[in-house]
């Protein structure tokens, strides 16, 4: 299933995140965790709008499609301090967004569930076929050199 909801907004804590403080570029690496302690999918996108992280998430874990919250995890890698106390987060390292049922922020929350795109399954299936293969045309070579060497 797809799920689609907020994943932060400018205000976390004690923290101000600026828009485009997170590298939106690298959403296809950042996992999906269930309450922020196991994997259970993966981000395929996140936008931001109007100044919000919006997340697009895939999974099939059960659990995780029955909560109706996001949160976000990461680092700050560059900030200021501002006079009120708080920080000023210019650039921060997303290290997973989680679904959960009690987040640190209301506003973050899961707006859309439908089902995953039958064509995005085939391609990640046949994109893991081709890296076995890949990978073993890779050990073949590998041995093959190493035979090689030996004579």
């Amino acid at each position: 299933m797809i799920i689609t909801g907020i994943a932060c907004t400018p205000h976390m804590q004690n923290h101000i995140l600026l828009s485009g403080a997170v590298d939106i570029t690298r959403a296809a690496t950042i996992p999906l965790f269930i309450e922020h302690k196991y994997r259970v999918g993966d981000v395929v996108r996140l936008d931001y709008v109007a100044n919000d992280l919006f997340c697009t998430a895939e999974t099939d874990d059960e659990a995780a499609l029955k909560l109706g919250f996001l949160s976000i995890a990461g680092k700050p890698l560059r900030r200021e301090a501002r006079a009120d106390g708080r920080w000023l987060v210019h650039e921060f390292l997303c290290a997973e967004i989680s679904v959960v049922a009690r987040p640190a922020n209301s506003k973050c929350v899961v707006l859309e569930r439908k089902p995953s795109d039958p064509f995005r399954a085939l391609a990640k299936t046949r994109q893991r076929e081709l890296d076995l293969f890949a990978d073993a045309f890779r050990k073949l070579a590998n041995g093959l050199q190493s035979i090689a060497n030996l004579t």
